[in-house]
């Protein structure tokens, strides 16, 4: 972990076994865990104290993890929530989902806790209010490929780095959980993604936030291609293999002015 400070945590579960082993697993990673027996106790234990991070079982008697996140939205808790189940594809409402981070299928995967966990908590941190006032445009980055997302990252440049703040999601859907959640005037998204294949990330990124300005990188230098994505809603497609060579913030102006 790179925080300075412990990320405060509150982990609610209706089983023992599943808290005891969510605390001794994540506070040896940096992790000030709090763990609540149920919805009730969790709401009355965040009125009393702040948390970067709510991780909640969706399946709970007398309050599920879905009505606990509204409940704590609304009494005014400034914290990412992330769901536990053992049924990943949940149905949200769109106020709730519009609320919820991600969610980890049950029992979780040590390494994937941990990554998304430290993700939400970076998201959220770059959508606290700047401090200056030449602050950086948000810009979502939907790229699986850690490799690739360096790759763009460092296509960006210190003009670029300086000029955009970037969040990354490596699935669609956590990318339109992003965006319902904060605005990003612009987006990078790739065409070869888990839960999304060709223009359908475009699609779904363009129906959720028709205002943003949305970039493509393809590995697919196809002109038909090109046109495709700029006609669901894309304001400019670029090759991969130009990433060299291009002047990725210019494009991104270009992108932003197309707006």
């Amino acid at each position: 972990m790179s925080s300075k400070e412990p990320i405060r945590t509150l982990y609610v579960d209706d089983d023992e076994a599943a808290r005891l082993t969510f605390r001794r697993t994540l506070e040896p990673r940096g992790f000030d865990v709090t763990v609540a027996h149920s919805g009730f106790e969790a709401r009355s234990i965040a009125a009393e104290k702040p948390f970067d991070l709510v991780v909640s079982d969706v399946r709970m008697p007398g309050m599920d993890g879905i009505t606990l996140s509204t409940t704590l939205h609304e009494m005014g808790v400034d914290a990412a929530f992330i769901l536990v189940s053992g049924f990943p594809e949940l149905d949200f409402r769109r106020g709730a989902a519009a609320r919820i981070f991600a969610t980890l299928s049950k029992p979780w995967n040590v390494d994937s806790l941990v990554e998304t966990l430290e993700r939400a908590y970076r998201f959220r941190e770059e959508q606290k209010p700047p401090r200056d006032d030449e602050a950086p445009t948000f810009l979502l980055l939907l790229e699986d490929a850690d490799e690739d997302a360096a790759l763009i990252e460092h296509a960006l440049g210190p003009e670029g780095s300086s000029a955009y703040a970037v969040v990354r999601a490596k699935l669609a859907r956590d990318a339109i959980g992003m965006v319902r959640e904060a605005v990003f005037p612009v987006m990078i998204t790739t065409l070869d993604l888990p839960d999304a294949q060709g223009i359908n990330a475009v699609q779904r990124l363009h129906e959720e936030s028709p205002e943003s300005a949305i970039v493509v990188i393809s590995k697919d230098n196809n002109e038909a291609l090109g046109r495709s994505t700029i006609a669901t809603g894309a304001q400019e497609f670029v090759a991969a293999s130009d990433l060299e060579t291009i002047n990725l913030p210019q494009v991104l102006r270009y992108a932003l002015e197309r707006k």
